[in-house]
């Protein structure tokens, strides 16, 4: 019964992991985004094309690998490791939402799209990875004022438990370099660590979230990406 409700409260700090991603938009369902421009009477060609090249698209799935051209990353499962399916996600975005109450988050910035491009699993240890692409409200928004949001977020989904920042920096990830933000969270005996990883591309913010229990597992699952 202890590892069941050890469990319990990891994956709910996990669920409120995934109210992260998406920090301008709150927590909701997985969805399509037809971004890709349209042509215009005044463009040439070579612009329509420039602009397809950077248009947005979210990254491809396979039972073992994740794999984004737009962003220039792909990440490899470990043999412990499993894809979580879009229903999936959805299905724990929406009991997210029930157990945190975050109905307030919603209110605005109905249009903004989140694409919630992957989670995987550890199935021995449940540490995990959620990937997510937000399109931004304002294009002068840096991924140093997105991450103060997400802090911001953060202590609100864990009011009743103890937080302990790390110190903010930037990580390479396959030739890419990310802001960071780490934090553990503490609550009845449970610690969990996460790790918030953002770069702004274009209109949209990239963000990856880890969650695990130990410290040492982070450079396990960091060691999973690679150059796209």
């Amino acid at each position: 019964m202890k590892g069941r409700a050890t469990m319990n409260r990891f994956w709910r700090f996990t669920l409120a992991a995934v109210l992260t991603c998406g920090i301008l938009v709150g927590c909701g369902k997985v969805q399509n985004d037809d971004n890709l421009p349209t042509n215009s009477g005044n463009a040439s060609q070579e612009q329509d094309q420039e602009l397809q090249k950077s248009a947005y698209a979210p990254g491809e799935r396979t039972e073992t690998e994740y794999a984004s051209e737009w962003i220039g990353l792909r990440y490899t499962l470990s043999g412990d490791m499993f894809m979580a399916t879009d229903e999936e996600i959805n299905s724990m975005m929406e009991l997210g939402a029930d157990e945190f109450d975050q109905g307030n988050l919603l209110a605005g910035y109905a249009k903004i799209t989140t694409v919630y491009e992957m989670m995987a699993i550890n199935a021995l240890d449940q540490s995990n990875i959620i990937i997510c692409a937000e399109k931004l409200p304002f294009s002068a928004m840096s991924e140093e004022q997105y991450l103060s949001s997400v802090k911001k977020q953060v202590e609100q989904i864990y009011t009743d438990d103890s937080i302990t920042y790390s110190d903010g920096g930037q990580r390479d990830l396959g030739g890419l370099t990310f802001q960071e933000m780490g934090y553990l969270v503490e609550h009845e005996g449970t610690a969990l660590y996460q790790t918030y990883l953002v770069r702004k591309q274009d209109d949209r913010m990239y963000g990856i979230v880890l969650s695990y229990s130990e410290e040492a597992m982070l450079d396990v699952l960091l060691g999973g990406f690679a150059a796209f």
